[in-house]
């Protein structure tokens, strides 16, 4: 079994030198009205989890969820990596030890899409200019009326989280990780490269990765129902 991933990892390591000249989307920064609403979305977590913040075993996970995944920076370049990175994957590594990578590429288009269909609402329905409240935030996701997308896409986040948790334990991972680094240096990898490590060193220090997935789960279905049943104050949890 090891022997099959090592051999995977190499031959698609060794492709990724011929990498270096390939054509990259250009990060020409996040339009004003969408860095407006992840910036909201990230002030709006580190609200709802401040005691995981504060929790030096989960602290590491919540800063790189809010700082690598739903932060209000252009992801464009390291996303068409990641596509280029899973097409790549897919030719040297056997299948079964992609689910993971699948589930995390399904988790970032997801994220960008459900995004996309939020901003939508608040500019074309709600007139959203340059401030944005809960209120006007909820109204959108009713509007855009995909409350089981927005459920699915809270499994499939805790779903990650135990398998990433349990996986970086796994001995491949981390010679796989420091295999890789030259290579894809040299491939011009290194936002793909650096945004693996830092969730490889997140999870790595997590321990209990069951109690902080079901602390997510929990919460933001508390609030995803609170949205849809139009609760006041629908992010207060107490």
């Amino acid at each position: 079994m090891a022997d099959e991933f090592f051999s995977g990892v190499v031959r698609a390591i060794q492709h990724l030198h011929t990498g270096r000249d390939r054509e990259r989307p250009e990060s020409g920064g996040l339009d004003p009205s969408l860095a407006l609403l992840r910036n909201w979305q990230a002030a709006r977590l580190r609200h709802t989890y401040t005691d995981l913040l504060e929790t030096p075993r989960f602290r590491l996970a919540c800063v790189y969820f809010l700082e690598d995944v739903y932060a209000a920076r252009d992801f464009t370049a390291r996303d068409h990596d990641i596509e280029q990175l899973y097409s790549l994957a897919e030719r040297f590594i056997p299948s079964h030890f992609l689910v993971l990578f699948k589930a995390l590429r399904e988790l970032n288009n997801q994220v960008r899409e459900l995004d996309a269909l939020l901003l939508q609402a608040l500019v074309e329905k709600l007139n959203l200019t340059d401030t944005l409240t809960a209120e006007m935030y909820a109204e959108a996701y009713r509007l855009c009326d995909n409350y089981e997308d927005r459920k699915y896409q809270i499994e499939l986040l805790t779903a990650i989280i135990h398998d990433v948790g349990a996986g970086v334990r796994d001995p491949l991972v981390g010679p796989t990780l420091k295999l890789a680094r030259i290579p894809a240096s040299l491939g011009g990898w290194n936002e793909m490269y650096e945004f693996a490590i830092r969730g490889y060193e997140a999870f790595r220090s997590m321990r209990q990765p069951g109690v902080f997935a079901h602390t997510i789960e929990s919460r933001e279905m508390k609030i995803l129902d609170n949205i849809f049943n139009s609760r006041d104050n629908p992010f207060d949890l107490h």
